[in-house]
């Protein structure tokens, strides 16, 4: 549970008053109310990290889903929104969490954003006594920064309990979370609500719920726990065949007069059809010469079969001391043929970059070759260098 007021004492240190709970609490400084993080003490063992800045707070748990023996990280935000244009340092400080926690863990933003939702409804009760601008420039800030983060708004619903006051019949059919106390001037709003990664937090499963005598409700949401697989947008477009690729653009035809739609489709068709879609494991084996494979079949297919295998048309029942020795010559043959072959890579590396006037290490030689000098002999020829090199 977030608390975004959780109590009067302006210090960094309060009293505790949940025995059974354990209590996170945070004072941001003069001019804000304490918040905390609330835990049962039954789930302590799965908390994991607690962060504090400004007027943010994130809480890392590692819990274990019904059914799995799956560990799932989830992380949960808590934010008490300023007022005026300070919101946009609340936003801030939000921001710098959200980049200090884990990348692949379950985010949740649950917070009082003093951001009113209501207004933006159809359904608005209070529509004829505001005005026609009320609270647009603040809804806009928050939408764009939950579309910069990828978060969706899930606004809760009412199921019947009321704050016992005026307001009782508005509270009835509208998602409000906050109504206006003693001489406190306004109508009631919607400020309460979470915003979190599509599929985490259940549709519909947001819940207003008043209780003790105060100006805010009780919002509480069911999450659906999960592990989150990191998908990063391809920064690089890689060619499968680049001579393929160039004799199909040069095929295309091309008229002043096409929509730039159908260019940019042509493009994307002739990206998705020539781009090398291997992984990097699959590129390192297909560099590897093959003999080099051979050796490292031969190597898993007895490390496989035990210790008594020694190779093909071997007895499987075969003396385990001879196994083990033939495997440790099977790596010894492998790892000099990958230094020799490491050593032909970087020798034809050298003699491309000679031929082509580049330099041999940027981190050593910030300038190009002009001349080379061998046996008191100056040449200036590029074709010569690489024979010189490889003297």
């Amino acid at each position: 549970m977030f608390l975004p007021e959780c109590d009067g004492h302006s210090s960094t240190e309060a009293p505790t008053i949940f025995p059974y709970h354990s209590y996170y609490r945070h004072w941001p400084g003069v001019g804000s109310r304490p918040m905390a993080f609330l835990i049962h003490k039954s789930l302590q063992g799965c908390v994991r990290k607690v962060m504090w800045h400004g007027r943010a707070g994130g809480l890392v748990l590692s819990l274990k889903p019904h059914n799995s023996n799956d560990i799932c990280t989830c992380a949960v935000f808590g934010l008490h929104g300023a007022h005026g244009d300070d919101l946009v340092d609340s936003l801030h400080d939000a921001s710098y969490l959200f980049h200090c926690l884990p990348r692949h863990a379950h985010k949740c933003i649950i917070a009082d954003f003093n951001v009113d939702l209501l207004p933006s409804m159809a359904s608005d009760p209070f529509v004829d006594g505001r005005l026609p601008a009320d609270g647009i420039e603040r809804r806009t800030l928050l939408n764009s920064w939950l579309d910069a983060h990828r978060r969706v708004i899930e606004t809760p619903l009412s199921f019947g309990t009321l704050p016992g006051c005026d307001w009782d019949e508005a509270c009835l059919a509208n998602p409000i979370t906050r109504v206006p106390t003693g001489d406190q001037p306004g109508f009631p709003s919607c400020l309460d609500y979470a915003a979190s990664s599509p599929g985490f937090i259940q549709v519909g499963s947001g819940e207003i719920v008043w209780g003790a005598p105060a100006d805010h409700a009780l919002v509480s949401y069911t999450c659906t726990l999960g592990h989150v697989r990191s998908q990063r947008p391809k920064r690089s477009w890689i060619c499968s065949d680049a001579d393929s690729c160039i004799n199909f653009l040069r095929r295309c035809t091309l008229t002043p007069d096409m929509d730039l739609g159908d260019i940019s489709n042509l493009l994307l068709t002739t990206q998705e059809y020539f781009h090398d879609s291997r992984t990097c494991k699959q590129k390192r084996r297909d560099r590897m010469p093959v003999t080099l494979r051979d050796l490292y079949t031969v190597l898993a297919r007895s490390s496989a079969c035990g210790d008594g295998f020694l190779g093909e048309g071997d007895d499987p029942r075969g003396d385990p001391s001879a196994a083990i020795q033939h495997r440790n010559a099977l790596r010894k043959e492998i790892w000099a043929q990958r230094k020799k072959g490491g050593a032909d890579m970087r020798l034809q590396a050298n003699t491309a970059n000679i031929q082509r006037g580049r330099v041999l290490q940027k981190s050593k030689k910030l300038h190009a070759i002009s001349g080379m000098r061998s046996d008191c002999n100056l040449s200036f020829d590029h074709s010569e260098w690489a024979a010189i090199v490889r003297h």
